[in-house]
């Protein structure tokens, strides 16, 4: 199970950022953010290889939540998240 904590803004006007641990360690970050001049709040998530340590970027989210169950998904089975922003070692892009 992972855990959610709010980590407090560095600057005034910095959007929300959340830690997502697991097992005491961390193992990536979910961040609000808009998108051009959309009202419309997304949720990036970014985790952390459990093997190499590389960051990856897991897209983008309107919900939270699910982009907190992407990343623990992706720490159980990182070889199903392939594309543009990571690929395993001599693996196709």
């Amino acid at each position: 199970m992972v855990e959610l904590r709010f980590m407090i803004p560095k600057r005034r006007g910095d959007r929300p950022e959340w830690e997502v641990s697991r097992d005491g360690r961390i193992v990536g970050w979910v961040a609000e953010h808009t998108i051009g001049r959309s009202s419309a709040v997304f949720y990036r998530a970014i985790a952390v290889h459990p093997d190499t340590g590389e960051l990856v970027n897991l897209e983008n989210s309107t919900d939270r939540g699910e982009r907190v169950a992407r990343i623990e998904d992706f720490l159980d089975d990182p070889s199903k998240y392939r594309g543009v922003h990571w690929h395993p070692a001599g693996g196709d892009r």
